[in-house]
């Protein structure tokens, strides 16, 4: 019996508290709607004493220009140039006025998930709008990287066969053209790890070199190998196959 009791007053409390926390949410939606009234009013009363500034500010311009215009001492082209200029300051600031009040309330921006080709986004920094050319990350940039990674793997072949043929360095141009082919690599591989992530890039350039730097070894030196050789060259392919589609 008094374990029903003590359940009953604990749902009780439960209650309680939710009915509490529904009270809060309420009077902070109201609270909310207020300020919102009142940021309204507060921006229409600006607005409208802007418009007036604005306003008095023209009706003085004008009288100052009847003033010069009647003064037969002045210079007319002097004049003519100061009353457009004037003009044209109080023209801008009326339009300004005029485009504040056709921005909509809400301007609350939310940020896309993704965005495609040919969508309209919001450059913040400059305040306007443009339209996608290309999407980041997209299928067409993926391949791109990817064969940025084949010429680094392409290059690190050519120049670990050169390194073969330059006699420890001591054939000086086949030197020089194994270490350009180096740098090209290391360049390329680096730009493929602008978009692919660093353990698949360079375990695939690394494998992959190491694999086909084995292959031109039997095919062009005629070099053997054992048994497990074979072994791990299909366990260096199979490994370069599941890093990149598994």
């Amino acid at each position: 019996m008094s374990q029903r009791v003590i359940a009953e007053a604990e749902r009780e409390r439960a209650q309680q508290a939710r009915d509490e926390l529904e009270r809060l949410k309420s009077k902070i939606e109201s609270e909310r709607k207020r300020l919102e009234e009142e940021k309204q009013k507060i921006t229409s009363k600006a607005r409208e004493e802007a418009k007036s500034i604005v306003e008095n500010t023209r009706l003085e311009m004008e009288e100052i220009i009847s003033k010069l215009k009647s003064n037969p001492y002045t210079d007319k082209s002097s004049t003519d140039r100061l009353i457009q200029q004037s003009r044209d300051s109080v023209r801008k600031k009326n339009s300004a006025l005029h485009v504040s009040e056709k921005k909509p309330k809400n301007t609350a921006l939310k940020t896309p998930k993704s965005v495609t080709i040919g969508d309209t986004v919001l450059v913040l920094n400059v305040d306007k709008e443009a339209t996608v050319v290309s999407a980041p990350n997209s299928k067409g940039e993926f391949i791109v990287h990817n064969l940025f990674l084949a010429g680094g793997i392409l290059t690190e072949i050519i120049g670990s066969t050169l390194l073969k043929f330059t006699d420890g360095f001591r054939n000086k141009p086949l030197a020089l053209f194994c270490l350009l082919a180096y740098g090209i690599s290391y360049y390329l591989v680096a730009l493929a790890m602008r978009v692919l992530p660093l353990n698949v890039a360079y375990a695939t350039w690394n494998g992959a070199g190491t694999m086909l730097t084995m292959v031109i070894g039997m095919v062009l030196f005629k070099e053997k190998f054992r048994p497990s050789g074979y072994i791990g060259l299909i366990l260096l392919l199979g490994g370069i196959v599941a890093l990149n589609l598994l």
